[in-house]
Parts: structure tokens; sequence; C-alpha cells
């Protein structure tokens, strides 16, 4: 493993040695002109995002020599400036300190290797270094000149252990035996001439399976047997010399593969012991094999300074894969290059000014990543120090420079095209409008402002097309909304703004057919947005102006409009994306802004399926996106507010949003897959809806999508079933078939334990001692806390009672992406149910009592697989003093006597408390029949005023009518036609004031019994206003008074409108009737905030200030005739006051006799 890792980060090298003294434009300088040397490929490489870690997320420098993945699932990387530990959430960094436990022995880490024991080992041009992650302790190990039991060189060039576990540290100047645990250093200095080269360079360890270890130096190749102890130089029959500069091994099977100068070497570690020599015609005698592995077919890959190389044994055939600078598929100019084989059998080769190679070793095709500043996706520097794969499969390139680029294989799930400006063979634009597969199995891609892209996946070409003003057959637009195959083979265009496009593939041209105002059967509209053909051939094309049916035969069109005065007609006339032909023949229309239409192709009538903000059945928006109809008839509906499942039988709509699973509710387009699923577009990425159980999978940009907006009518399921996004970042395509669900999760680490705010630390060397009768406290010294620990290896901790305010962190090590995870706590014998604290990835806890605790914590992935087993933890809270048995004993006794003191003052105050209950009860029967006088005092009231109504109210008007009625028949012959109006004038003035009396006392008495319902709703108080004016105009009139009613913009109320209209009419008709000729009465109105206050002013006879505070008393008798005799029961402002006091507002009144009045109510205001 150690020799991997060392392989893979040989870069560091040529960075040093081949760049010294080179300044940093004269480097940037040569790499530009290295990669102006490179030819392109012939086809486009297939689009990969890369995830960055920079010195902006905490990297302690941008330049990354070495990535290793400990046991635990940490991250470690190595840099100029210091150890850096990532635990997929935050990094910490190891590097200049004071502390003599936290000294490296060089800054500059350049290997990093875990024993089986978990130690780690640093290696670095200045010495070796152990940290012990336990402890948090590192410890130097470095080269004394004064001292044979030091290294023997700082520049430490390979780690490893063999079968006993015994570390072996190779440096420039030899082998060196460590001992673990005492950090004692063997220098391995043979007395055979013959095993001499183990005190030169050593380049490499290995072990086999049978026990040996192989140690590799530029004089030769050495064994060590673990069972006897003895070295050995292996000739392998002759072949390897003692002078054989080694440069990288690699066993495969019952082989070790050696690279040296221009040679190639089998050792075959079988009985048959056939050993092989190599001499690989690289094209230059003096070519050296850098690096090598062998993948699972058996092909040995060589770097070399040369080029990449593929050897296959069995037939003695070598290719070159990968050229030197200024040929096609460069190594650049660093002749240690990292080189991997990944877990899906792709070989990985960085370079050194080119980026990255992935090489299918079965066709020895590559694709080529390279960095592209304007893409912050792509791989982030082209020139690569090392490459790792970790537990996941997830690929970490270490750059010279530009931090850390990961490639996670979740977040490129799915194909992804987008433009590359530095790459003509690519899309000419990332912003997709439409996309469809012609039946020759080329896509067509209709992008915003730069024409078609049409792509040849057999070629892996790209075509484009784009608008030339020059050119009259060329594309009639740009922006390209609709690209649709008819059954004839006839590609058709929409354009926004330059109408519908027939493409004629004989000589790549375009026919236009635009909209003519003068033309009535032409396209209604230049801006095409829907094209679909109908199953009797009939070819729609919707605009934003009106649905079109075109006859291919004259070339002209049949215009669908909305008429306003024909509700059958089209319900809008902007088609955005959606037609769709049902079984029934009939075809179904999403239109922007009037919901769906069904329309009869066969005379044009609609009928249309809006949103009712009142009724959940209906459909959810009126902007709709997309149409599906499935196996069963259910139509599933996309619009603006969420996804609909519609039955035509019954006209009815059901909803799903975001509180059903959806991560977005503006749903762009709907395809299905062959497993009863439906994909759907979005603003917030990809969801996956299960047809028959309705559940929903959410895809964002961490699976690899484009971004997370996608753009309306850009989606198409191909002749394949692979289904076709398109966003405003590039176009996505899903072959569901292949998207299975992630099972593993990486278990959950405890990463940090804080105690009343402050993180608890790995105790030193000096306070070990304090840990040694209880090794799970948290020690408290000098106000910080300690644990003997690293808290990642704690399985419990005791914590003293007053420490119980604690969190603690954790992480599943996800690495790639974290957000992604969901994590569900329980701390047993505290709780009973499960936790979920989402992607937050800590708990905190606060004053629980004394007693043993268990947390446990898993992690969920977005698939729902959570892992096992749980993290535990177990937590113990010691009791404080106070709940030992002796001071409970003292409290009880302390409790007892005080008892009996409290006892004795109870006994004595008791007495007076029962004294002061009674004196109170006596006082609150005393207020009650208080209060029951003045409501005996109130009905009193009430009896009299409505015997006084009947009595005298009541019979003034019946007498009139009938003195009146006797006199008119006594003496009719003998009056004349004046007398008998003047008579029937008397009459109709009793019969009115009869009626306003019963209507006041009905009203009066049903508020008394509580008949009258309060039913409050939003009314135009302005329109009540005025039909109250209108109806007293007449009587204001005969009286000659101006009634006048200030007019204001429209004002609504919030109230009961016949209560409002009862109170308007009284105070109208009281300030009518005590108003004199030639006066005036005016009506106002005034908004408050909340509320509105309405006033009735008069010119009248006033009221004095005695007579002010009996108006609205019903026991206090007040009654006031009018200017022209008018009379009344005192009911009507009695009446007045309940109705507003019912509003929660209040009714006031300011006069002065002999000038008027002003009576003014509020009510609240509508919203």
């Amino acid at each position: 493993m150690a020799n991997l890792v060392r392989n893979l980060c040989m870069g560091k090298r040529c960075g040093l040695h081949i760049f010294a003294g080179m300044t940093k434009g004269t480097l940037y300088l040569l790499l530009s002109l290295t990669l102006c040397c490179i030819l392109p490929l012939s086809g486009q490489d297939e689009y990969v995002r890369f995830k960055r870690i920079t010195i902006n997320d905490g990297l302690s420098l941008s330049s990354v020599y070495c990535i290793y993945q400990d046991s635990k699932g940490f991250m470690w990387f190595g840099t100029e400036d210091g150890l850096n530990k990532y635990d997929g959430q935050s990094i910490t960094v190891y590097g200049a300190t004071t502390d003599q436990h936290y000294i490296l022995a060089d800054k500059w880490i350049e290997e990093i290797y875990e024993d089986k024991t978990g130690m780690i080992w640093l290696g670095s041009k200045g010495g070796l270094t152990k940290y012990n992650p336990r402890k948090g302790i590192f410890t130097p190990i470095q080269h004394d000149p004064e001292s044979s039991f030091s290294l023997s060189n700082d520049t430490v060039t390979a780690i490893g252990t063999d079968l006993q576990n015994e570390l072996w540290v190779g440096t420039v100047r030899g082998l060196n035996r460590v001992n673990r645990i005492t950090n004692e250093v063997e220098r391995i200095i043979p007395g055979e001439k013959e095993l001499s080269g183990l005190t030169s360079r050593i380049t490499g360890f290995l072990q086999d399976d049978a026990g040996i270890f192989w140690i590799a130096s530029y004089q030769g190749l050495y064994s060590y047997d673990t069972k006897s102890g003895l070295f050995f130089r292996e000739t392998a029959g002759g072949i390897i010399h003692a002078g054989t500069r080694i440069h990288s091994m690699h066993h495969h099977d019952d082989a070790i593969w050696i690279g040296s100068d221009a040679r190639l070497f089998k050792l075959d570690l079988s009985g048959a012991r056939q050993h092989k020599l190599f001499s690989p015609e690289f094209g230059n005698p003096d070519a050296e094999i850098t690096n090598l592995l062998v993948d699972r077919l058996d092909q040995v890959w060589m770097q070399t300074n040369e080029g990449l190389y593929c050897f296959r044994p069995s037939e003695g055939l070598l290719r070159k894969v990968i050229s030197p600078a200024g040929v096609t598929h460069s190594l650049a100019i660093n002749p240690f290059k990292p080189l991997l084989e990944d877990g899906n059998g792709f070989i990985w080769c960085g370079t050194f000014g080119n980026g990255v190679f992935r090489i299918d070793p079965s066709t020895l095709n590559s694709d080529h990543y390279l960095h592209n500043p304007a893409d912050p996706q792509s791989i982030s520097e082209n020139s690569i120090n090392c490459i790792f794969e970790d537990r996941s499969g997830g690929l970490w390139f270490g750059t010279f420079g530009a931090g850390i680029s990961i490639l996670d294989p979740l977040s490129n799930r799915f194909t992804l095209f987008k433009s590359n400006p530095f790459d003509p063979n690519s899309l000419v634009s990332s912003f997709i409008w439409t996309v469809f597969e012609a039946s020759d199995g080329k896509i067509w891609l209709g992008t915003d402002a730069h024409g078609i892209s049409v792509y040849d996946p057999r070629r892996g070409i790209f075509t484009h097309y784009d608008h030339d003003p020059d050119n009259p057959r060329s594309l009639s637009g740009r922006s390209i909304r609709k690209i649709y195959q008819d059954s004839r083979g006839r590609i058709w265009i929409g354009t926004d703004g330059g109408g519908l496009n027939l493409f004629r593939p004989g000589d790549k041209s375009f026919i236009h057919f635009l909209h003519d105002r003068q033309d009535p059967l032409s396209i209604s509209d230049n801006s095409v947005r829907a094209i679909y053909e109908d199953r009797q051939g009939n070819l729609w094309v919707g605009t934003r102006n009106g649905l079109n049916l075109f006859d291919p035969e004259s070339g002209s069109f049949r215009r669908y409009l909305h008429d306003p005065a024909d509700p059958a007609s089209l319900p809008n006339n902007f088609i955005y994306s959606a037609i769709y032909q049902d079984h029934g023949d009939n075809l179904w229309i999403g239109t922007y802004g009037s919901g769906l239409c069904k329309m009869d192709p066969r005379d044009g009538t609609c009928i249309s399926y809006t949103n009712d903000p009142d009724d959940p059945t209906t459909i959810s928006d009126n902007i709709v996106f997309a149409i599906y109809e499935d196996e069963t008839g259910r139509f599933w509906i996309g619009t603006n507010s969420g996804l609909n499942m519609f039955y035509p039988a019954t006209g009815s709509f059901r909803r799903f949003g975001v509180g059903e699973g959806l991560a977005n509710e503006v749903i762009y387009g709907i395809l299905p897959d062959d497993s009863r699923h439906i994909w759907m577009s979005s603003n917030l990425g990809i969801m996956r809806f299960n047809l028959e159980t309705f559940e929903v999978k959410n895809f964002d940009m961490n699976d690899g999508l484009q971004s997370n907006e996608f753009n309306g009518g850009a989606y198409h399921r191909g002749n394949d079933g692979k289904l076709y996004f398109g966003g405003v970042y590039g176009l996505n395509v899903i072959d569901p078939s292949e998207i299975e669900p992630v099972r593993d999760v990486p278990n959950v680490t405890l990463t940090k334990l804080e105690v009343l705010g402050k993180e608890v630390k790995i105790a030193g060397v000096d306070l070990e001692e304090a840990f040694e009768d209880d090794p799970d406290q948290i020690l408290e010294h000098e106000g910080e806390y300690y644990v003997s620990e690293n808290v990642t290896y704690k399985e419990e901790i005791i914590l003293d009672y007053r420490h119980r305010f604690f969190s603690i962190e954790f992480s599943a090590l996800n690495s790639l992406r974290p957000g992604k995870l969901n994590y569900s706590y329980i701390m047993q014998n505290l709780e009973t149910e499960w936790n979920n604290a989402g992607t937050r990835n800590y708990v905190s806890y606060a004053n629980m009592r004394a007693g043993t605790y268990l947390l446990k914590v898993v992690a969920e992935n977005a698939d729902g697989y959570r892992s096992n087993p749980p993290l535990q933890l177990r937590i113990t809270i010691k009791p404080p003093y106070w709940m030992s048995w002796w001071f409970i004993l003292l409290e009880v006794l302390a409790v007892s006597s005080i008892a009996v003191l409290i006892y004795t003052y109870l006994v004595k105050s008791r007495t007076n408390r029962l004294l002061k209950y009674q004196n109170q009860q006596i006082s609150i029967a005393n207020k009650a029949l208080r209060e029951s006088e003045q409501n005996l005092k109130e009905l009193n009231a009430t009896k009299d005023k409505f015997f006084s109504i009947i009595s005298h109210d009541l019979k003034n008007p019946f007498s009139s009518l009938l003195s009146i009625s006797e006199l008119m028949v006594e003496n009719f012959d003998a009056t004349d036609r004046e007398d008998h109006r003047a008579g029937f004038q008397k009459i109709h003035q009793s019969i009115q004031h009869l009626l306003t009396l019963l209507e006041n006392l009905l009203t009066w008495s049903r508020s008394q019994r509580g008949k009258i319902k309060y039913d409050p709703v939003r009314f135009n108080l302005t329109t009540l206003i005025r039909e109250n004016i209108n109806l007293h105009r007449i009587l204001a009139e005969k009286k000659s008074i101006m009634l006048h009613y200030t007019e204001t913009d429209e004002v609504y109320a919030y109230g009961d409108r016949d209560m409002i209209n009862s109170v308007i009419r009284n105070l109208v008709t009281n300030a009518v009737k005590f108003t004199g000729p030639e006066g005036k009465v005016e009506v106002k109105v005034h908004t408050r905030d909340a509320h509105i206050e309405v006033s009735v002013m008069d010119e009248g006879i006033g009221i004095s200030a005695e007579n002010l505070n009996r108006l609205f008393r019903i026991d206090e008798k007040f009654k006031s005739t009018g200017t022209a005799g008018e009379k009344g029961t005192g009911l009507g402002l009695i009446i007045c006051r309940e109705f507003v006091e019912m509003h929660g507002g209040e009714i006031r009144v300011r006069s002065k006799p002999s000038e008027g009045s002003t009576f003014s109510f509020t009510i609240p205001k509508a919203n």
C-alpha cells in the first residue's frame, strides 16, 4: 500500500527538480506553450463534474502532494505547509507549533502511510513523523549524523510494513527498520558486498503472500525473509543485476512486475519460477519506466519520459497510448506521473500541465479532462501531483497550486453535455430550450441565442446551425424553442421571433414560415413554442398568439384564436409547450395563463379547466407546462404550482406539491420510464415519481445535474428509453435503468465533544497520571477540558454533574457528499423515540439528571439506507454531593424540623385565613346583590319603556288615523279635492310614522332577546351611504334641507351590512327630523388605521348637555319632536349603540343647542 501511495504521488519530485530555479511566470509560459501543441480529441469527451477543496475551505496550502484515507475513514492531505485531516465537514491542519508533542519532522508532507495498529507515518525530505491518532501526539524521527541509531537520511522515499508488522523506512541513503513502540531506529548495513544495494536509494516495498518482503532500490532487487530474518539479493535467474535501477514495482497474481531503465522484468513467484525480461521498444534507449501497474486484463501500463504505454505480455504487443508534448494525448513534461486503476477498471493517468486522462483498457480509448477557467466544475488545475481512490469509489486529485479536485461517481450518474468555449466540438450554448432525438439517432438541441447543435452519438461529433443575416436559407432565428420530427421524417424548428422553419437535409438549408399581418393564412405569430403531429397526420403549431393547423399541400395555416365572445373558443392564445392527443382523438393543450384546454379538432370547440382558489379539486395553476397520459388513462399535468393527477371522466384534479415530497412545484417536463415512474424537471432538480405509491425521489446538482434549474419545453424521451432534460447550464441524459439506489452508507464517527461551550482536548503527557484511575472521565484543568484520548476512539465518557451541558459532533465521513446525508439520534434512558437532525451533524443536551445513558447515531442517505451499526457512546453523569446518602439524611432531618415549625405557623394562621375568607365571601355576596338591584332597575326601565311605547307612542298615531278618517267620512261630500288630498297626506304621514315606530320596536325587541345574528362580511360602505342618502333625499327636499355626502374613494368595511344600514338610516333620519328648513345635513367618512369613522352632521336644534347623557340609556326618558312635528320612540339611538358595539366600535355625539349635532361611529375596515 505504501508503494502504491508513493507511486501515485511521484509528481512532486518533478515539480521540485525540473522546475527548480524557474520563476512562476516562466513556468506558466512553458505550460501554455506545451498545451498549444496538443491536438484536440476526435470526439467530445464525456463531461464530468469535479468538486473542489481549496485553501478557502481550510486547506493549509494549494499544492497537495499525497492523499490517504485511514481505517476510520478520515481523509489526509500532505502539503508543503503541513498535514490536513478532513472529516467531510471541516479540515484540521497540523503544522508549525511550539508544542514539543505536535512537532512534525518537516511541514512538507510527501507520503502518508497507516500501519495495522492505526498509527500514521509521514514521509518528507526532513525525516519521518509518527502520529498517534489516539493521543494526538506527533513524534519526529530524523537523521542524526552523530548517532548510528537514527535514520540513514532525512529524505524518506518509501514506508511499509511486513507480515510481522515491522515498520520499514527507505531513504535516499538506504534501508531502516523502526520500532513502532519505542521509535528506535536500526539502520540496515549488511556486511556482505552483494547486499550493499540496501544502502542505496530505496524506491519501494512489496509484501507477497508467502511472507517475503521485497525491497526495490537503485542497485537491484532484494528480499527479506520474515521467518529467518535474513536478506537476499534477487537476480531472477541472472536478468536483474546489482546495478539495475528499479523505479517501480507492482504485485499481480503470482508475479512481481518491475520497471527499470528501458526494461521490464517479470519476477515469477510461482513454483515454475519462469522469470522474464522484456525490452520494449520505446524509441529511446534512455527511456525510464518511472511508474507501472498491471490491470485486471493482465495488461502492463508503463509511464516513461516517452509517454504512456500499454503492454500485453501474452501477445508481446506494445502500444503507445499517450505521447509526450507536441503529439496527441500528451503526457506533457513530467516524467513522474500518478497512475491508478480505479474500481471500475479504468486507468487514470495524471500529467504535469496537461490535465488527467481516463483510459478504457479494453479499447484504449481515452477521455481527457482539462481545467476550464470558465467552468468552476472542471478539474481545478492541469498539473496533477497524485491520484487516490477512496473506499466509496471517489477519485481525489492532488494538484500543483489549486488544491484538490474530487470526482464523485454519484455526482456523475447522469450524462451531461454543456458548452466548452475551448472546444468547438461541444454544445454551442449551454442554455437549452428544446431537445429531440431524430429517427437516425442524432440529438437536436435548441439553444437560447446560438441556434441549433446536432449531436451524433455514434461519432461523438456536434454540428451547428445558426442564423446568418447574409444567408436567407439559414435559420430564421437564433432562439430555438421547439424541434420536432413528423412521421414523414421532416424536422420542424420553432423559433422565438423567427417563425416556423423546415429543415432541408439535402443542402442543410431551412424553409421559413413567417407571420404576415396581411395574410390570414399565414402562421398567427412568429414565436413558436409547440409543434405536434396527431394520429391523422395533422401538424399543430402553438405560438404566443394562437394555435395553428398547418396544411402541407398549400403551405397555409388555419388559426384558432381566443374569442372573448365565444366561451367555446381557445381560452388563451399563449400556447407554452404542451399539446397532446388522447385515445379519443381530443387535443389537450397547455396554456400560459388559462389552464388546461380540451379541444375537439373537428370543430375547434374547447373546454377549459382552470384553477379555482376555493376548490382544491381544480387544477393547481393556470400555467401549464407539460401533459402526460399514463397507461391507466390518468393525466399528469405539470404546472407552475405543482403536479396534478387528472381524471378526464370526472374532471377532478389531485394536487402534489412540496408537502407530498416534491423538491419544487414548478414542473417543466414530465417523461415516463418503463418502471411505472415519471421523471419531472423543475427549478430545483429532477424528481422521480412512483405512479403507484406516489413516492418521490429527488435529484440535484450533487447527482450530476447540469444545475438545479431546468427549462420549460426542454424534455424528450429517446427511442431507447433514455430521458433528455435541458436547463440553463446544459443537457442531462438519464438512463432510468441504470439509476440504482446507493446502499452503502459510511458508519458514523464521533469527531468532537464540547462541555459548557468549550472543546474537549486530548490530554498531554503531563496529564496522563490524572487518567490512570478513570480513563473515561472528562477532566477540568485550568479552565479547559481534557480527555485521555481522541474522542473518535472513545466508547464511554464520564461527566461531573456540573458538566452536564455538552455537545457532541459526529460525521459519517462521507467526504464526497455530506449534504446528502441525514442524521438520526436517540439518547436512551432519556428519550423513547429517534430524533431527526437532518443534515445537522451535532447534538446538544443540557441539565440532564445523574445517571447512565447511551447515545446512538445513524446516518441515512437519500435512498433511505442507514449506516449499520450505529455510533454508540455511553455517557455517565456522576451525581453531585447533595445526592449522596449522608447529605440526603441531613436534608431529611432539616426538612422535618422545618416542617414542625411550619405546621405550628400554619395552625396559628389558619384561623386568620378562614376569617379573612369569610369576609371576602360576604363582600362578594353584597356586590352580587348590588348588581342584581341594578339589573332589576334596568329591567323595570325596559318594561316601562315598552308599556310607554304601547300606551302612548302607538296610541297617538292610531288616534290620529281614527280622527282624520272619521272626519273625512262625515264631511266627504262637503269637502273639495284639496281637502281630500290633505286628509290622505295626514293619513300617510301617520302610517309612515307608525311603521317607523313598529320597525324600531321590533328591532329593539329582537336585540333584547338576542335574536339578531351578527353576520360580518366585506361590503362597500360608500355604496351603502349613497343608498341611504337617496332614500332620505325626498324627505329632505320637502323640508328644504340640503342633504350632502362628501364623496371619497370607494371604502370597504368589514361587518354586518344590515346592522350598519340600520345605524346609518336612524342617524340620517334623526338629522333630517331635527333640522329646520334651509338647513344642511352632511355625511362624512374618514379611514383611521384599521377602522372607519362615519359622521352625520346637522344644523338642527341641537341637544342640551343635560340630555346628552340620556341619549343612549334605556332607563332614561328622552324624546323630542322634530322641526316638522315628527315624533319618535327614543329607541333608534339605543339600537344604534348596540349595533355599533357588536362591531367592536363606539358611537359618540357632539352637540350644542340651536347649533346642531354630530353623531359619529366607528366600524372595522376591510383588509
